[in-house]
């Protein structure tokens, strides 16, 4: 499939929303009421790794920025920022809700100290995974910055 600069941002961008707005709703049943430990961990570990597609497909759209031509790059580096804006707000739209969830939860007495730390090292675990994702796809694009460097270059 060959297609255009242009054509792959668009379709970034549409992942990016369609990702975001996943993201967006499953951070949102954090506020049900009677969440056990098991159901936050569950629902964060869903809510991240959806996030590190959100921050992939956005760092898709900064690099498609660089080759699109000079009359769409304007009106791509808005778009770009506000994706930015956006992928920030999700960020601390999860740690809001969950620090609230977690709170609910610890207030409950049928929890236990045992429950909370196996699921806080699930928790860790998967947020460790995470940040390895979120390495792997700062590494994708400095290589993907220095072919296009290559290539223009050529």
């Amino acid at each position: 499939m060959d297609s255009s600069p242009r054509e792959r941002f668009v379709h970034y961008e549409e992942s990016f929303a369609r990702q975001a707005g996943l993201v967006s709703s499953e951070t949102g049943k954090l506020r049900e009421e009677g969440l056990n430990f098991e159901d936050i961990i569950r629902i964060i570990v869903t809510v991240e790794n959806d996030l590190s597609d959100v921050e992939g497909w956005l760092r898709a759209m900064e690099v498609e920025l660089k080759t699109v031509g000079s009359s769409d790059k304007k009106l791509f580096s808005e778009k770009v920022a506000r994706a930015k804006r956006e992928f920030a707000d999700l960020s601390r739209s999860l740690q809001s809700r969950r620090m609230q969830a977690e709170s609910a939860a610890l207030q409950r007495p049928s929890d236990t100290r045992k429950t909370l730390t196996t699921t806080n090292n699930r928790l860790d675990n998967a947020t460790n995974m995470l940040q390895n994702s979120q390495k792997l796809v700062h590494q994708s694009e400095v290589a993907g910055e220095h072919t296009l460097s290559t290539l223009d270059l050529q």
